[in-house]
Protein backbone atom coordinates (compact mmCIF):
# COMPACT_ATOMS: atom_id res chain seq x y z
CA UNK A 1 0.00 0.00 0.00
CA UNK A 2 1.13 3.66 -0.89
CA UNK A 3 2.54 4.86 2.16
CA UNK A 4 3.70 8.69 0.77
CA UNK A 5 3.26 11.63 3.46
CA UNK A 6 1.31 13.86 0.78
CA UNK A 7 -0.87 11.78 -0.80
CA UNK A 8 -3.29 10.32 1.72
CA UNK A 9 -6.62 11.12 0.48
CA UNK A 10 -8.47 8.71 -1.92
CA UNK A 11 -10.02 10.45 -5.07
CA UNK A 12 -13.81 10.95 -4.20
CA UNK A 13 -15.96 8.49 -6.58
CA UNK A 14 -13.35 5.96 -7.63
CA UNK A 15 -13.60 2.73 -6.42
CA UNK A 16 -10.53 0.06 -6.15
CA UNK A 17 -11.27 -3.41 -7.62
CA UNK A 18 -12.57 -4.65 -3.74
CA UNK A 19 -14.73 -1.70 -3.24
CA UNK A 20 -12.71 0.09 -1.51
CA UNK A 21 -11.89 3.81 -1.76
CA UNK A 22 -9.77 5.28 -4.57
CA UNK A 23 -6.93 4.09 -6.72
CA UNK A 24 -5.27 7.09 -6.75
CA UNK A 25 -4.78 9.81 -4.22
CA UNK A 26 -4.84 13.15 -3.63
CA UNK A 27 -1.49 15.35 -2.51
CA UNK A 28 -2.42 16.45 0.89
CA UNK A 29 -0.14 19.41 0.82
CA UNK A 30 -1.59 20.85 -2.17
CA UNK A 31 -5.35 20.39 -1.02
CA UNK A 32 -4.23 22.39 2.16
CA UNK A 33 -3.09 25.46 -0.22
CA UNK A 34 -6.89 25.50 -2.00
CA UNK A 35 -6.04 23.52 -4.82
CA UNK A 36 -8.53 20.96 -6.18
CA UNK A 37 -7.66 17.90 -8.54
CA UNK A 38 -9.54 17.74 -11.26
CA UNK A 39 -8.13 14.64 -12.81
CA UNK A 40 -5.55 12.35 -14.39
CA UNK A 41 -4.78 13.38 -17.71
CA UNK A 42 -2.59 12.55 -20.91
CA UNK A 43 -0.56 15.61 -22.02
CA UNK A 44 -2.59 16.50 -25.11
CA UNK A 45 -5.61 16.81 -22.87
CA UNK A 46 -3.74 18.49 -20.11
CA UNK A 47 -2.79 21.23 -22.47
CA UNK A 48 -6.66 21.46 -23.55
CA UNK A 49 -8.02 21.89 -20.50
CA UNK A 50 -5.61 24.28 -19.05
CA UNK A 51 -6.27 26.37 -21.52
CA UNK A 52 -9.90 26.10 -20.59
CA UNK A 53 -9.59 26.53 -17.16
CA UNK A 54 -7.03 29.89 -17.09
CA UNK A 55 -10.01 31.10 -19.51
CA UNK A 56 -12.03 30.33 -16.77
CA UNK A 57 -10.09 32.21 -14.06
CA UNK A 58 -8.17 29.38 -12.61
CA UNK A 59 -4.73 29.00 -11.53
CA UNK A 60 -3.74 25.34 -13.08
CA UNK A 61 -1.31 23.20 -11.74
CA UNK A 62 0.10 20.18 -13.60
CA UNK A 63 2.11 17.48 -11.38
CA UNK A 64 3.29 14.40 -12.77
CA UNK A 65 1.50 11.83 -12.33
CA UNK A 66 3.77 9.38 -9.50
CA UNK A 67 2.39 5.79 -10.51
CA UNK A 68 3.79 4.60 -7.45
CA UNK A 69 0.97 6.04 -5.77
CA UNK A 70 -1.73 3.22 -6.61
CA UNK A 71 -2.97 1.06 -5.11
CA UNK A 72 -1.87 -2.55 -5.59
CA UNK A 73 -5.29 -3.71 -7.01
CA UNK A 74 -4.07 -1.12 -9.73
CA UNK A 75 -0.58 -1.18 -10.58
CA UNK A 76 -2.10 -3.26 -14.00
CA UNK A 77 -2.80 -0.05 -14.89
CA UNK A 78 1.11 1.67 -14.43
CA UNK A 79 1.96 0.95 -17.87
CA UNK A 80 -0.53 2.81 -19.52
CA UNK A 81 -0.41 6.41 -16.95
CA UNK A 82 3.54 6.72 -17.34
CA UNK A 83 3.21 10.07 -19.28
CA UNK A 84 0.00 11.23 -17.54
CA UNK A 85 -0.10 14.13 -15.10
CA UNK A 86 -2.62 15.24 -12.33
CA UNK A 87 -4.09 18.55 -13.40
CA UNK A 88 -5.19 20.67 -9.81
CA UNK A 89 -6.50 24.09 -10.12
CA UNK A 90 -7.85 27.19 -7.76
CA UNK A 91 -9.60 30.12 -8.25
CA UNK A 92 -7.58 33.30 -8.64
CA UNK A 93 -7.57 35.59 -5.41
CA UNK A 94 -9.11 39.16 -7.09
CA UNK A 95 -5.50 40.91 -6.27
CA UNK A 96 -3.90 37.72 -9.08
CA UNK A 97 -6.77 38.71 -11.20
CA UNK A 98 -6.17 42.58 -11.60
CA UNK A 99 -2.76 41.84 -11.64
CA UNK A 100 -2.52 40.20 -14.88
CA UNK A 101 -5.10 42.13 -16.63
Amino acid sequence: MYTSQNTKLPILGQKNHDGGSGCTYEDETLIKEGWERRFIADERMAKDSEATYLDLGYEVKRVPFDSGSMSEDCHGCEIVVKKFCVLYTRKLSKMKQYKSD
